[in-house]
């Protein structure tokens, strides 16, 4: 059985078991563990087959037995995780998919647990406040970039570690508490952690690793927050039909909404990821539209200005009626401030500037791509620790709510490349921009009091955008951008949504967005 006839088997088994036809789900699954050649998981699902017939006998018979449903629902759930792990232990014999190349080389190694990985980190932390109080120079520094390549390093492991790793155990699940919890973890990894364990969810679930995500939409960091909940809501639409097998889960749900500000950003994620899928509508007005009418606008003022023009007194446009003209013809205006508000809504209009820039070597390493943007990193060293770029780079880039951790990334190792001495006109250019947007960003937080809360988890589904639709291995991943837009129509989240001006919200932004069939529905 090669890999396409194991995952079409599992796709066939979960369709089954979504239908509640379990006769034939066992059939199928009892198919897939003879493939396995494992007499444990052959014995197990002899078990839960026998327990249906039962149940089934003692239905027809006639025999009252109020656990009924919750035996039911148990056996279920049994099932779609044993659906799970039979078709993951034979995948990691046959397919060649980067989550099970990852596995088999792991299982070469001695595994690293999250306390190990805490440790570590939380030395190299230490080693770098020691280094800080020595003398400035080379020695320093050079001590500095040591320390900053080793937690990088530690921290991709962690992140590798987490993705490929097992259903989670109690034991586990405390260990990676700890770790999000500790004041002396720093908020890089944290970060990573969030990111690391819904990619392992989109790929299979974990009601503990969805605890997880649940416990860190509670902490106080905005960062940490955001990644948690916009997890949460994915793996929430992706795994809607499972939802119900867990009261655990459930009643966590509950207290969480408690609070109305969690209710509150969870209907803010929502109408992101619907507006995530103009991103390529936007790109291709600004390949095909916008930036061609800039620059031939720029060719046109390059041959009728000259420089006494440029210099002299009064309005340019009464000193050149034909380069007016060409403007308001040209409808450019109207386009830039098209852009604008686009900006302003939130819509990821870099996505075609930097979509080209995602081939350093950097992105070949998938943690890289959930990085919150750090100066410290070691590649950036450079441009950084020049005292003359390192305000503006400040304004311009680090403080920056306009673009995304990858986004940033990908200025800033283009920066590299760019000669000293040009580097300073092109920031002295951004920090005026971004100076100006700022002050409208400012203008608008004034009206709206969570406007961090969501510029955070907006900019993240911009990280996760990139990577789903550019990183080199998406062909191994399901592309969550291509679910559906139901998100109304999901029994996990519609405790969430499901009062009339939440309804009515996501049924205009549909609408507005051209989305006519779910609004319709809605």
């Amino acid at each position: 059985m090669n890999s396409k006839d194991i995952i079409t088997r599992k796709r066939t088994v979960l369709q089954y078991l979504s239908k509640r036809q379990l006769g034939v789900a066992f059939k199928n699954l009892n198919e897939l563990a003879t493939a396995l050649q494992n007499w444990k998981t052959l014995e197990t699902l002899n078990g839960l087959e026998t327990n249906y017939k039962l149940m089934l006998h003692y239905l027809f018979e006639g025999v009252e037995d109020s656990q009924r449903d919750m035996v039911y629902r148990n056996l279920l759930r049994s099932l779609y995780e044993a659906t799970d792990d039979i078709a993951d232990e034979l995948l990691k014999q046959e397919s060649s998919n980067i989550y099970y190349e990852r596995i088999r080389i792991g299982e070469l190694r001695t595994p690293i647990a999250m306390s190990d990985f805490q440790a570590q980190i939380k030395s190299l932390v230490e080693s770098r406040a020691l280094t800080d109080l020595l003398e400035d120079g080379d020695n320093k520094q050079s001590k500095i970039n040591d320390i900053a390549v080793k937690r990088e390093r530690i921290a991709t492991e962690m992140f590798n570690t987490t993705f490929i790793s097992p259903r989670c155990n109690e034991s586990t699940l405390n260990e990676y508490k700890e770790f999000i919890d500790s004041e002396e973890v720093p908020l890089r990894e944290k970060c990573l952690l969030i990111s690391a364990l819904t990619l392992s969810l989109i790929h299979r679930f974990d009601s503990r690793k969805i605890q997880l995500l649940m416990h860190a939409s509670r902490v106080d960091n905005i960062q940490i927050k955001a990644r948690a909940l916009v997890g949460l809501v994915i793996i929430m639409q992706m795994y809607d039909n499972r939802w119900q097998f867990y009261p655990e889960l459930q009643s966590q749900l509950e207290m969480l909404s408690e609070d109305p500000d969690f209710k509150t950003h969870i209907l803010k994620i929502i109408l992101q990821l619907i507006r995530s899928r103009e991103t390529e509508k936007i790109s291709r007005r600004m390949t095909e539209e916008i930036i061609p009418e800039i620059m031939r606008i720029n060719t046109l003022a390059g041959k009728k200005l000259n420089l006494d023009e440029l210099m002299g007194d009064g309005d340019l446009s009464d000193k050149n009626p034909e380069w007016k003209k060409e403007l308001e013809e040209s409808g450019l205006a109207n386009k830039l401030q098209e852009y604008t508000n686009l900006q302003l809504e939130g819509a990821d209009v870099f996505h075609s500037t930097f979509a080209s820039l995602k081939s350093f070597p950097f992105f070949t390493e998938m943690a890289n791509w959930f990085l919150p943007f750090d100066p410290q990193y070691s590649q950036l060293a450079s441009i950084f620790g020049d005292a003359s770029n390192s305000s503006m780079l400040k304004t311009a880039i680090v403080d920056s709510n306009q673009m995304c951790n990858s986004d940033k990334y990908s200025f800033c190792l283009s920066l590299l490349q760019v000669p000293a001495s040009h580097r300073e006109s092109l920031l002295g250019k951004m920090h005026a921009e971004s100076e100006d947007f700022k002050q409208l960003q400012r203008e608008a937080a004034e009206l709206n009091s969570k406007l961090n809360e969501e510029v955070a988890s907006n900019l993240y589904i911009q990280d996760l955008y990139r990577f789903f639709k550019l990183n080199s291995y998406r062909s191994n991943f399901v592309d969550i951008f291509a679910l559906k837009l139901n998100f109304h129509e999901k029994e996990s989240l519609k405790p969430l949504i499901s009062d009339y001006q939440s309804l009515k919200q996501i049924a205009q932004y549909c609408f507005d967005k051209n989305y006519l069939k779910e609004a319709l529905s809605i």
